[in-house]
């Protein structure tokens, strides 16, 4: 039971942590054109739904390609939302996209309805109807290799929820690409059962 309550929730935590294009399918080979390297266009097209930041500060290096995001920082890519103390992300240059986001301080990952339009004000949280979310101290989001790593701290694992049910582990890893999800150490499942109902079933019409 408990090895198919957590493949059960690593396939909800799939889904969690891989908003956007990881469930389509891999492009068809056009006859006569040349196909980039997996590498190559990973490097250079990381996830396009667009990104929304509020901090209290924001500081962009040009000449490194980083931008440090700082104070209550939130930062929504499509269905997903990172708030934490402090996120770095490293864009691509040229194209200033998101590719690699590292989030430190009190992490907490959402899934949430995407934003529909730009707005000054920092959204209310609004969880999508699945209702998953993971708390950590440091998460990794390599938007390149799609590969997410969720690190806990001293004696506090990272945590991922799904509705009341709940699993943890001292790492997490999510591979978007492979669809491969890894619990390392002290991996703990947490999994409300619902109660019997009690007495004579009713009877059939």
């Amino acid at each position: 039971m408990a090895t198919t309550r957590t493949a059960l929730l690593a396939a909800l935590l799939c889904s969690l942590l891989a908003p956007g294009r990881a469930g389509e399918p891999p492009a068809k080979k056009e006859e006569g054109k040349k196909q980039e390297s997996p590498k190559k266009k990973a490097d250079e097209e990381p996830e396009r739904a667009p990104v929304h930041i509020w901090a209290d500060h924001v500081r962009y290096l040009r000449d490194d390609n980083v931008a440090n995001i700082t104070g209550s920082a939130t930062v929504i890519k499509g269905d997903t939302r990172i708030d934490a103390d402090n996120i770095r992300a490293t864009l691509v240059p040229r194209t200033n996209r998101f590719k690699k986001i590292t989030a430190t301080g009190g992490v907490r990952m959402y899934k949430v309805l995407p934003i529909s339009e730009r707005t000054a004000e920092r959204p209310p949280l609004q969880l999508a109807p699945d209702n998953h979310s993971a708390t950590c101290e440091i998460a990794v989001y390599d938007l390149g290799t799609g590969v997410i790593v969720l690190y806990g701290s001293p004696g506090k694992q990272p945590t991922v929820h799904v509705g009341n049910d709940l699993v943890q582990a001292d790492v997490i890893t999510h591979d978007r690409v492979k669809n491969r999800m890894t619990f390392e150490g002290k991996v703990q499942v947490t999994a409300l059962i619902p109660k019997k109902t009690e007495g004579p079933a009713p009877p059939t019409k």
